[in-house]
């Protein structure tokens, strides 16, 4: 599944990925179900990690004006919308850098 996908399916902030009870969870663990932008990069991510997850960071970096991808996800005011259509455009970027 790809990282929009992840965030897609629900969003949180403040942690790369909660449980349905908001607790936190590692992105990959079958029990998160909210995933921040970062964790639905990691949670797509293959393991062991290929290099997406150093070049999704890098793309949505540079798409986001050199913010913090962590920091930009978490912005008050930031929506899953907002957040999905990042992580959609840094995806097709990825491709088309294969």
């Amino acid at each position: 599944m790809l990282a929009s996908e992840y965030v897609a399916r629900g969003w949180c902030q403040g942690a790369d990925a909660k449980d349905k009870d908001g607790w936190l969870a590692p992105p990959r663990d079958p029990l998160a179900v909210k995933w921040c932008a970062v964790g639905g990069i990691l949670a797509s991510s293959e393991m062991p990690p290929t290099n997406l997850p150093y070049n999704m960071i890098k793309l949505c970096h540079k798409l986001t004006g050199g913010r913090s991808l962590t920091a930009w996800n978490d912005w008050p005011g930031r929506t899953q919308a907002e957040v999905v259509e990042l992580l959609r455009k840094a995806e097709a970027l990825a491709l088309a850098e294969e």
